[in-house]
């Protein structure tokens, strides 16, 4: 084999490669944003695992960031605090709900608007 064929193989090739990489990323699913899978949320009452991303997924429950982090702002930061960021372990104040409040509220009115609800037995979620 002479030099120029080389030349010309080693060109293909890389052509090839290219065409290939730059198909495979076009076709790659982009990258979600840091979803967390499941969540602890601790309690004297027991432990709660939230399956974060169950509610999150859209061929699950299909919920947006927003419907349980209403005060988030998508434009501000690129993912939203913890509850403990708004909601505090005790509000003497009482215009933003304590956490657990704030957590019953949410979780328990999502899942009776769902048709999963009323949550008779606190064990029903807390149960680790």
């Amino acid at each position: 084999m002479n030099r120029k064929t080389e030349k010309y193989i080693a060109f293909y090739a890389a052509a090839i490669l290219f065409c290939v990489g730059v198909v495979c990323y076009a076709v790659l699913p982009e990258k979600r944003v840091d979803i967390p899978v499941r969540i602890m949320f601790q309690s004297t009452g027991g432990n709660v695992l939230f399956s974060h991303d169950v509610h999150a997924d859209p061929e699950a429950y299909g919920l947006k960031c927003a419907d349980c982090h209403p005060a988030w702002n998508s434009a501000e930061t690129k993912r939203p605090g913890s509850c403990t960021g708004c909601h505090k372990i005790e509000s003497p104040d009482g215009e933003i709900l304590k956490r657990s409040d704030a957590l019953h509220a949410q979780c328990m009115g999502c899942h009776e608007e769902g048709g999963h609800g009323p949550v008779e037995k606190c064990t029903d979620c807390h149960v680790l």
